[in-house]
């Protein structure tokens, strides 16, 4: 490991942009595997709350409320998801009227964008925990 004080800045700014890259990429990955636990959440919600199998029946009967929270929660994430890129557009909105062309870590849609990709990720695991525990119980 290298410290910052012995690389050259060429070096530094190589390897910082390599790091973005990653960033970048799994920034990415995380919103999209939040996206589809979300989406799989409320398919799984609609198929309990109209099916009329054994299995429904019993979870409507006798675990509503949990068959609920996990379809708020599935809900929830996708819409923390939206708002998550809307605040990341009204972000680089910002950070393009800017003399210096960066981004205002004081503006709140800059604060919202990364309070919320961070946010989501618990609500969806959150609502996998609900998922397993609705199936652990009926």
């Amino acid at each position: 490991m290298t410290d910052t004080a012995t690389v050259t800045k060429q070096e530094y700014q190589k390897n910082r942009d390599r790091l973005l890259d990653d960033q970048r990429g799994v920034t990415a990955r995380i919103s999209d595997a939040c996206r589809l636990v979300g989406f799989g959440l409320l398919a799984v919600f609609y198929a309990i709350k109209t099916g009329d199998g054994a299995f429904a029946t019993s979870v409507k009967a006798d675990h509503r409320c949990l068959l609920m929270a996990m379809g708020a929660i599935g809900l929830l994430s996708i819409i923390m998801d939206y708002l998550q890129y809307m605040f990341g557009w009204v972000s680089i909105k910002d950070a393009k009227k800017s003399n210096d062309q960066l981004y205002d870590d004081d503006k709140f849609a800059h604060k919202a964008r990364a309070f919320l990709f961070e946010a989501k990720q618990y609500v969806v695991l959150a609502g996998s925990m609900v998922l397993v525990w609705l199936v652990l119980v009926s």
